[in-house]
């Protein structure tokens, strides 16, 4: 197979799964408005939930029965913040949530994208391995479709290799950033509990 057939293979595969890629795209897009109106709120809700602990343990244990109007209130103001975030934000997002899925199932499951995944490697049939493929080919540095897809494997491991090191410099620093918290509050207790001594 030449480079040229390889190629127009590659791009007739992109032609098929780019609306699959955009349905993609769209369901993350939607998880991550979920993710945010499920967080929404939380500071009130969590305000109102500790007042209404506080209400109760003087209600109930002290006997302070005039409190139960204020019970009452934050209560009911908990109830309604918990409402309202939940027919606000949160199941607008589920329903568009559930849509973006749909149309992804459904347009995974066209007969033309399905006959595009025959005879290919399941793990690569997306538009952006796809994509990374043509490149691979297009340039020259893989002239075989078994070569671009060793070569692509090879840098996503690679790629996933630098995201774990990221992550574990970016753990280091926030150790050392608590670290040097750590040694100057100690040195200020130390400093405080010389100078309480030393008056003694």
């Amino acid at each position: 197979m030449t480079t040229q057939e390889i190629l127009q293979i590659l791009d007739e595969k992109r032609v098929l799964t780019a609306p699959a890629a955009v349905a993609w795209d769209e369901v993350q897009r939607q998880q991550n408005r979920l993710n945010k109106a499920a967080k929404r709120l939380n500071g009130p809700i969590t305000v109102t939930l500790t007042l209404n602990l506080l209400f109760a343990f003087t209600i109930f244990l002290l006997e302070q029965s005039h409190l139960m109007h204020g019970f009452l209130l934050m209560l009911g103001l908990m109830g309604g913040l918990i409402a309202f975030k939940y027919f606000v934000f949160v199941a607008p997002a589920k329903q568009a949530l559930a849509n973006a899925q749909a149309l992804y199932n459904q347009e995974t499951s066209q007969p033309a994208y399905q006959q595009g995944m025959q005879g290919f490697p399941q793990k690569f049939y997306n538009y952006h391995d796809l994509f990374r493929l043509y490149n691979l080919i297009a340039e020259g540095r893989a002239s075989t479709l078994p070569e671009a897809y060793n070569l692509l494997e090879m840098q996503q491991f690679h790629e996933t290799q630098v995201n774990l090191q990221e992550e574990a410099n970016a753990l280091q620093a926030d150790i050392a950033r608590s670290s040097r918290v750590s040694a100057v509050a100690n040195v200020v207790t130390a400093y405080n509990t010389y100078r309480i001594h030393k008056d003694m």
